[in-house]
C-alpha cells in the first residue's frame, strides 16, 4: 500500500461521547495488529479529550509512520468550539497538544497558535463521528450547532464523511454478528436519518464498531475500520486535487499582479514576501476578528484598478490512496 509524500490529514469532529478517540484507537489497533489506547477515552458522559491532538500511526513491523495524520478534539457541545475556533483548526493554526480547556476562544495570540501554516498543517477531510444510538434530533441546539460548523467546512470545500459508531448497541443482530451490519434494517434507518439531517449522501456514511472491551484484534472490526479509513482517504484525495488546482490558479494571479506592480516577476519570491517590503505589512496580518487574511494593499498605485486580492492559503498535493509508508518529514 502507498501514499505520496504530502501528509494527508483528516479531522475527527463529533459530540461528547460519540467515540472520536475510540475511532483513532481502532484505526491504530488495526494497523498495529494489537489493541492500542493511545488516545484517552472515557464513558461518554464527560469530556475526556482536552487538547487538540495530531496523531500519526506506525504499522506493525514498519520502521516508518504512515504519511497520514488524524486530528482529535474535545467532544462537541453547544458551549464549545465556535465557528471561529473551527476555522482556525481547519486552516491548521493549532499545534499538537494545544489546550482547549476552559471554553476560552482561540486567538492568534494564544500559546501554541501557529501563524505560519502550509498544506501539511491544514485539514483535508472531516470525519464527523456520531453515536448511532444518540443521533442529534433535527432542530435541537446540538443539531443546529453541527449544521453551523458544517457551513464553515463546506465554504472551504473540505470533504465531509460520517463515521457511525456503536452500531452494535443500536441493533441486537449486529451485536450478535457484526457481518450483519449492512443488512440491518435498524442501521439502514439510522444511516437514512443522518443523511437527511445533515444533507449528506448515504454513501458518505460508514457504520463501524470500535474496540471497547476486546483484548485482541477482531477481523470483522478491522474490515469495517479499514473500509471507512480508505473511503476517508479517497475523499481527502479529492479535496487535495481541488486545492492543488486552486493553488495553481492563485499562484498565476499572484505572479501577474506582481508583474504589474514591479514591471517584471521576481523568481523564487512569493507575492506576500515581496509586498511586505513595499507596504510594510506582513502576510499574516489579521482583521478585527483575529482571522488571518491578506489585506488589500492600499499604499501602492496599481495599474488598471488592479488590487491585491484577499488571499486564502490553498496549498494542495495529490496522493494515491494505497497507504504507502513514506517519511512524513520528506516533502
Amino acid at each position: 500500500s502507498s501514499v505520496r509524500s504530502t501528509l494527508s490529514t483528516f479531522f475527527c469532529l463529533g459530540p461528547i461521547g460519540s467515540g472520536k478517540s475510540s475511532v483513532f484507537n481502532t484505526f491504530e489497533s488495526t494497523f498495529k495488529g494489537h489493541i492500542t489506547s493511545r488516545a484517552r477515552t472515557g464513558d461518554g458522559s464527560t469530556v475526556t479529550t482536552k487538547q487538540f491532538r495530531r496523531y500519526t500511526m506506525q504499522p506493525q513491523r514498519s520502521k516508518e509512520a504512515l504519511n497520514i495524520r488524524i486530528c482529535d478534539t474535545p467532544g462537541l457541545s453547544i458551549n464549545n468550539i465556535s465557528s471561529t475556533d473551527l476555522v482556525y483548526m481547519l486552516d491548521g493554526h493549532l499545534s499538537d497538544r494545544y489546550s482547549l480547556t476552559g471554553g476560552s476562544l482561540i486567538t492568534n495570540r494564544s500559546p501554541g497558535f501557529n501563524s505560519d501554516t502550509s498544506i501539511r498543517d491544514e485539514m483535508h477531510c472531516i470525519a464527523l463521528v456520531l453515536d448511532a444510538t444518540k443521533i442529534p434530533a433535527k432542530g435541537t441546539p446540538l443539531h443546529l450547532k453541527i449544521l453551523e460548523l458544517k457551513e464553515q467546512i463546506d465554504a472551504r470545500d473540505i470533504p465531509i464523511r460520517v463515521i457511525l459508531t456503536k452500531t452494535e448497541l443500536a441493533c441486537k443482530h449486529v451485536e450478535a454478528n457484526l457481518s450483519y451490519i449492512y443488512r440491518s434494517c435498524t442501521v439502514t434507518d439510522i444511516v437514512e436519518s443522518v443523511s437527511t439531517s445533515f444533507s449528506l449522501p448515504r454513501n458518505y456514511i460508514y457504520p463501524v464498531k470500535c474496540y471497547e472491551h476486546e483484548i485482541k484484534p477482531v477481523q470483522n472490526i478491522g474490515i469495517l475500520a479499514l473500509s471507512a479509513f480508505r473511503q476517508i482517504l479517497y475523499a481527502a484525495e479529492s479535496g487535495l486535487e481541488d486545492r492543488e488546482s486552486l493553488q495553481s490558479v492563485e499562484q498565476a494571479q499572484e505572479n501577474k499582479i506582481w508583474s504589474n506592480l514591479s514591471g517584471g516577476s521576481v523568481p523564487g519570491s512569493s507575492l506576500g514576501s515581496q509586498l511586505a517590503h513595499v507596504t510594510g505589512r506582513d502576510r499574516s496580518a489579521s482583521d478585527n476578528t483575529g482571522s488571518p487574511v491578506f489585506r488589500r494593499c492600499q499604499s501602492v498605485t496599481v495599474q488598471s484598478q488592479t488590487q491585491v486580492y484577499q488571499h486564502s492559503e490553498s496549498n494542495g498535493h495529490r496522493h494515491s490512496l494505497d497507504l504507502q509508508r513514506t517519511d512524513p518529514g520528506k516533502k
